[in-house]
C-alpha cells in the first residue's frame, strides 16, 4: 500500500477558505488567536493584546494570496465521537506579481498530531500540484520539519531542490518545490 492510500484510507482532511472577521462575526480568528497564544506563530512579537492581533490579521489578509483553514477528523475527548475540527491554517504568499509561484506557510494548532500534520500537508500539496492557475509551489522548511517534507516527497508531491545555509534564524532553510499545471 502506498503512502497516499495508507493515510487517506478512511477519510481526508478538509481544506477550506479561511473566514476572516467581518463585523460581529469573528470568523476563524479565535482559532488563530489560540495558535498564537500557544506559541504556534513564532514570527509574531510576544505578548500581543487581542486588538493588536486583530490588526495584524487584517494586514495578513491584505498581504496573502490565499488563506486556508485545515480541518481533520478528531475524536472528541468528552463524547468519544469523531468529528471534523480545525487543526491548522495555511497562509499562501504569492512570490511574484502574476501569481505564477506561491509559497505556503502552515501554522498547526496544538491538537494537530504528527499524523494529522502529514495528512494535511499531503492533501494540500496534492490539491496544489493539479491547480491550473499556479505554475510552481515553493516549500521552505526548517530542520525539524524536514522529515515531514521528505515523507511528502516520497508520495511524489514535492521534490527537494536544495538548502540555504543559515536561511532562517534557527538554522538552514530546506527548499522543496512542485511544478503545478499552469503553463506559460
Amino acid at each position: 500500500m502506498d503512502l497516499l492510500q495508507e493515510i487517506f484510507k478512511k477519510d481526508r482532511p478538509i481544506i477550506r477558505p479561511f473566514i476572516y472577521p467581518d463585523g460581529n462575526n469573528p470568523g476563524d480568528l479565535p482559532y488563530l488567536w489560540d495558535c498564537y497564544r500557544n506559541g504556534g506563530m513564532a514570527d509574531l512579537p510576544e505578548n500581543l493584546e487581542i486588538a493588536q492581533f486583530v490588526a495584524i490579521a487584517e494586514i495578513l489578509e491584505e498581504q496573502t494570496f490565499e488563506t486556508y483553514m485545515l480541518e481533520d477528523n478528531l475524536k472528541n475527548p468528552e463524547t468519544g465521537e469523531e468529528q471534523y475540527s480545525p487543526v491548522g491554517v495555511i497562509f499562501v504568499k504569492s512570490i511574484d506579481f502574476e501569481n505564477w509561484q506561491i509559497e505556503p506557510h502552515v501554522f498547526f494548532f496544538r491538537n494537530a498530531t504528527p499524523r494529522i500534520k502529514l495528512r494535511s500537508w499531503v492533501a494540500f500539496m496534492k490539491k496544489t500540484k493539479y491547480r491550473k492557475d499556479i505554475g510552481a509551489c515553493v516549500v521552505r522548511v526548517n530542520k525539524e520539519a524536514r522529515d515531514m517534507a521528505n515523507k511528502v516527497e516520497q508520495a511524489g508531491l514535492i521534490r527537494y531542490v536544495g538548502k540555504i545555509w543559515a536561511g532562517r534564524k534557527d538554522g538552514n532553510d530546506y527548499i522543496y518545490s512542485v511544478r503545478c499545471n499552469r503553463r506559460a
